[in-house]
């Protein structure tokens, strides 16, 4: 019986299931495969396939349901296949470097959908960055119980629309550091970090302070996302890491 291969990766704590093959997917299989306790265990499965002779990179959150876009997904796609310098997905066709141990990534146009909205007792930011997200700047650190559970009850708040948001809180850190953690909607969880949410953390912070070029957000592991922008287009950029491969 032929078996498909996968590799599994993470980018800066953010882990996928990768298969570069076409394979007929499905919700039910992409949900046992990212099953943490009965498959392989990831926040998302990445398909690769080819369009056009070009790689094309289909997203899949764990809960199966297909999405538009994914940041560190993108980044890991670019570290599998090495020497590419253009990946296509649903909504554009992106520019990759490779700086040093860094993958960096073109990111989609930033969409401010609203730059004040109150959710709650929370005010922040609702941006689109290939999918919407929710971006709040607190006071001070919290606890992975506030943010799993403040997170899953913004997450699908009304005002943010039929299909919700992925729910960001971010914080000052040290030496121009800032702490960013997130629950992530599709995931229905906590993730170590989300590349497109700290797109949107970046272009939150812009609405309140002018003329910023590059951040850093650091997760609850210490690994670092970098957000730069350049002759305005945005770039993520960190570290990727092959986990195992195998076969299922």
């Amino acid at each position: 019986m032929n078996r498909n291969i996968f590799f599994k990766y993470h980018g800066a704590g953010n882990d996928f299931i990768l298969i570069d093959n076409k394979l007929d997917l499905n919700e039910e299989i992409v949900i046992r495969l990212c099953d943490r306790r009965l498959g392989i265990g990831s926040d998302g499965l990445l398909h690769i396939i080819q369009r056009d002779n070009r790689p094309f990179l289909e997203y899949y959150n764990r809960d199966g349901k297909k999405a538009k876009f994914c940041g560190n997904g993108l980044r890991v796609a670019a570290f599998h296949l090495k020497n590419e310098d253009l990946i296509k997905m649903d909504i554009g066709t992106f520019k990759i470097e490779r700086i040093n141990d860094q993958i960096v990534a073109e990111m989609p146009k930033p969409e401010v959908i609203n730059s004040s909205l109150q959710l709650d007792d929370h005010s922040g930011s609702h941006i689109r960055v290939g999918v919407d997200h929710f971006v709040t700047t607190v006071e001070k650190s919290m606890s992975a119980e506030e943010v799993f559970s403040i997170g899953k009850k913004l997450r699908s708040h009304p005002d943010l629309g039929p299909n919700g948001a992925n729910i960001h809180f971010i914080w000052k850190g040290y030496d121009n550091i800032w702490m960013m953690r997130s629950f992530e909607k599709g995931v229905e969880n906590i993730t170590l970090s989300c590349g497109s949410g700290a797109i949107a953390a970046f272009v939150h912070r812009e609405l309140l302070e002018e003329n910023l070029l590059s951040m850093q957000f650091q997760n609850q592991k210490g690994m670092n996302l970098g957000v730069s922008y350049k002759e305005g287009n945005y770039f993520l950029g960190g570290k990727v890491k092959l986990v195992f491969n195998g076969r299922f």
